[in-house]
């Protein structure tokens, strides 16, 4: 009776666990199905001046507020604003999620309007608990602070055409925020006129306190009665191929950040209008305000392939009002300028300035400590005189630059893009065949009071560099940054957002839960098998020992089945729905990983 107890105890111990793992199984599974088809269900809503919010949201039976269209909008899906002028807030409440984001634009060929005359706040305000959102081809103007506050994370803002706002045209204090292809002009109406009415004035466009992995990419930021672009108090920014002039502050302002790259940007001062006491603003340089908690933090910061023309100081760092200042690890290389005030940098005691293959029209001003290396100061010998198109910049054949670099291994391509090859030239613009001048530098988009027509254009997508390790040697260990996709949208910690765990840490758990089961029950069922087969070997014709050797063999023969069958099962449904790449043997969770993308 005993032995018999014993051996129905063992049947019921390995059929609960091999249930169990069956069912972890098929629960996983169903939620691979249900997030497809989640994914596969997403929906286009839609909003009209002329709609109403008792409407279903269709095409044809637009929602006629945000709010209402907002409490609808899950992940992956997009609202299309038809074409008006809105005076409501778009107060962005719901997030999408990574590979899924919500987008919301305009739809094509229509132009809308965000007028903020009658709100007092932000036009566009993203809140720090939302995140994955694309918001695109919209104007909005007229804010009574500024007109697009992003707080959130994983954001893209894309042809955005910000004006005539207070304060600033964006605020950016979010993370992994790109603002692309988008123009920022007539803004900072606070200090219209540089009266300086407020006792201080705000940018076009704005980034921290706090911010940090930031794209500034291909946009025009002009005729601003503040700053142009100010890099503030921030962490990991890139900001490229930007066209920005006539502001009455500073045009491109590194406010007290790190881990900074500004390169390929175009940057002058001409329009007299907006001369501060008489002089063009500053065109590239860096400061340290003294921010409250924030402290001296101006460190890793790389200026390069730059052009600057008719400012009062081409590049530089020209300010500080913190103790233990100083631009510490800061590369300024490879900068052409024209008719500006030279290069100055001011006295730091973390100091750690290069500036090196510049060509420079002006005194470069530096303290002791500085690395000046091989900059031309001289006649560059322009093809054409020198003015605020890109072009004029590229070198004459009998220019002194040609060949004339020092390396700088982490700097390999130039304005244009083009190759520097081991024997570079000075200065932005490599000499030879040319590349052709994105459209946002030759034909820059003119203003139109109040309402701006936007021309499109063919916007400047520069590839990344190719970063490597730069020449003197980095602070606290500085990380190059790495390529980034599109949207930002996607990365390696997507687990957590805002500090936050969100439902993809489900896959971390479960899958190592299902991992480490799996690897012990086919241990036990092995050996299961090694004793089962041993009992035998050893059995000598004895019949009980033979039926508890065959027992025990028929048991894992059966283990191993339901495992092989479990497989089977999972492979077929891989490969029918999920593309067959094996993402389900990932634990993946499949509205995260993005199941109509092809296999990686």
């Amino acid at each position: 009776m005993k032995k018999r107890s014993k051996k129905r105890y063992n049947y019921k111990l390995f059929f609960i666990v091999a249930a169990t793992f069956f069912l972890l199984i098929a629960g996983f599974f169903l939620s691979q199905l249900q997030l497809y088809k989640a994914k596969a269900a997403t929906v286009t809503y839609y909003v009209s001046t002329a709609g109403n919010d008792g409407n279903s949201g269709s095409q044809s039976s637009p929602f006629r507020t945000f709010a209402k269209a907002m409490s609808v909008l899950k992940p992956g899906d997009s609202l299309l604003i038809y074409g008006g002028t809105y005076s409501e807030q778009l107060n962005i409440t719901k997030s999408g999620l990574s590979g899924s984001p919500i987008t919301i634009k305009a739809m094509s060929g229509q132009k809308v309007i965000l007028d903020s005359a009658n709100i007092s706040d932000s036009q566009i305000l993203v809140p720090s608990n939302i995140s994955n959102i694309v918001i695109a081809d919209l104007e909005v103007m007229r804010s009574t602070m500024q007109c697009v506050l992003i707080r959130g994370a994983n954001i893209v803002l894309d042809n955005i055409d910000s004006h005539h706002c207070r304060s600033f045209g964006f605020r950016i204090t979010g993370t992994s925020v790109t603002v692309q292809n988008s123009l920022c002009h007539d803004n900072v109406t606070e200090n219209l006129g540089g009266t300086n009415t407020s006792g201080g004035w705000g940018a076009c466009l704005r980034s921290g306190p706090g911010s940090a992995s930031l794209i500034v990419k291909n946009n025009q930021i002009f005729n601003n009665w503040g700053e142009g672009l100010i890099i503030g108090q921030a962490a990991g920014v890139e900001a490229y191929g930007n066209l920005v002039h006539d502001n009455y502050s500073v045009n491109i302002y590194i406010g007290n950040s790190y881990d900074v790259d500004v390169y390929q940007n175009m940057t002058y001062s001409v329009d007299a209008k907006y001369f501060r006491s008489g002089n063009p603003a500053n065109c590239i340089t860096a400061s340290e305000e003294n921010i409250s908690g924030w402290g001296a933090q101006l460190h890793n910061v790389r200026v390069f392939n730059n052009i600057a023309y008719g400012c009062k100081i081409g590049l530089g760092y020209t300010y500080s009002e913190v103790t233990g200042n100083g631009c510490a690890n800061c590369l300024f290389a490879y900068n052409s300028m024209a008719n500006s005030g030279g290069i100055k940098i001011i006295a730091g005691v973390k100091n750690s300035v290069t500036i090196i293959n510049n060509i420079v029209s002006g005194p470069i001003t530096v303290p002791a400590g500085s690395v000046i290396s091989n900059n031309l100061t001289g006649d560059p010998h322009f093809a054409t005189t020198p003015g605020t198109a890109p072009e004029s910049y590229r070198l004459n054949s009998d220019s002194p630059s040609i060949n004339a670099a020092l390396a700088v291994s982490e700097i390999t391509t130039d304005f244009e893009n083009k190759n520097r090859g081991v024997s570079s030239d000075i200065g932005a613009i490599e000499y030879g065949v040319s590349n052709s001048i994105p459209t946002i530098f030759t034909n820059p988009t003119s203003t139109v009071i109040p309402l701006p027509t936007r021309t499109p254009t063919t916007r400047f997508s520069p590839t990344e560099q190719p970063w490597q390790t730069i020449i003197f040697t980095p602070i606290s260990g500085k990380s190059n940054p790495t390529p980034k996709s599109l949207y930002g949208l996607s990365g390696p910690n997507g687990c957590i957002v805002d500090g936050l765990p969100t439902f993809k840490c489900f896959e971390v758990v479960f899958g190592n839960i299902v991992s480490a089961s799996a690897s012990l029950i086919l241990f036990a069922l092995f050996i299961m098998f090694v004793i089962g087969s041993f009992r035998y070997l050893t059995s000598f014709g004895n019949p009980d020992k033979i039926n508890k050797a065959q027992g025990t063999l028929k048991l894992a023969l059966i283990g191993f089945g339901i495992f092989l069958s479990v497989f089977l099962i999972l492979k077929t449904v891989d490969m029918l729905f999920l593309g067959n790449c094996g993402r389900i043997f990932k634990f993946e969770i499949g509205i995260e990983s993005g199941l109509s993308t092809p296999c990686p």
